[in-house]
């Protein structure tokens, strides 16, 4: 996506903009969630602490996976979405 910015070629890192913003912000969300799960630790209400670790934790395990394919596109098949024939998404 950077280097279709970098050479000119804006359409093209527009049409797979989803996957790469889906994708990074998953990245983001499961870094956001290791604070909270730190932050847990000691905490006088154990079962608030509990809830905070196993959200991360589930997060990590259902969702940090699922990364790979949202940004499987951009280099597998980085012009697929742009070359949809125009015909198509005008009805």
């Amino acid at each position: 996506m950077a280097s279709c910015l970098k050479d000119g070629h804006k359409a093209l890192a527009l049409a797979n903009a989803t996957g790469f913003l889906e994708g990074f912000g998953h990245f983001v969300l499961a870094w956001v969630w290791l604070g909270p799960a730190r932050a847990a630790e000691g905490h006088a209400d154990p079962a608030l602490a509990d809830g905070k670790r196993w959200t991360c934790h589930f997060f990590h395990a259902a969702e940090v996976p699922r990364i790979r394919s949202m940004m499987a596109l951009l280099s597998s098949a980085p012009d697929l979405v742009a070359e949809i024939p125009e015909k198509l998404l005008s009805r």
